[in-house]
């Protein structure tokens, strides 16, 4: 197995970011025009949806994506890097959902204080790789 040098999954981190950011914009005016034209009467609940959707959104992306047959998001279909449980096979929706859940909070700055010790072990894992059991590839063909 060929572990991923960090440089291509920072880059398929931006990928994925930028996606993310223009999909989630477009989500968010639709909602906040929906939230307008029919919400606004409801103090409390303006707002709610364009936060949470987006959230939603972004945890289905990768969660789907990343348990798929590929194992690829567009960013690592981009570099060439995919995401297998440690054991080769593909990751289930739930181990995915956790890689995602775990990787929000680290992007978020809550154990971003973890991220050099975690990544020196020898499966180059990061938090949300070890908690899920997931390990990042670089894609070969055989």
């Amino acid at each position: 197995m060929y572990y991923a040098p960090i440089w291509k999954r920072l880059l398929a981190f931006v990928i994925d970011s930028v996606v993310m950011v223009l999909m989630t914009h477009a989500l968010s005016v639709v909602l906040w025009w929906l939230e307008y034209a029919f919400l606004h009467h409801l103090s409390g609940m303006v707002g709610f949806p364009t936060v949470v959707l987006p959230i939603g959104f972004a945890w289905l992306y990768f969660a789907l994506l990343e348990s798929s047959s590929s194992g690829q998001t567009l960013g690592k279909r981009c570099v060439n890097i995919h995401v297998r449980h440690i054991t080769g096979l593909r990751l289930t929706f739930a181990q995915a959902s956790l890689r995602w859940k775990l990787r929000f909070y680290l992007v978020l700055g809550v154990g971003a204080f973890l991220i050099p010790p975690l990544w020196m072990n020898r499966f180059r894992q990061f938090l949300h790789d070890a908690a899920a059991e997931s390990v990042v590839l670089e894609k070969r063909e055989t």
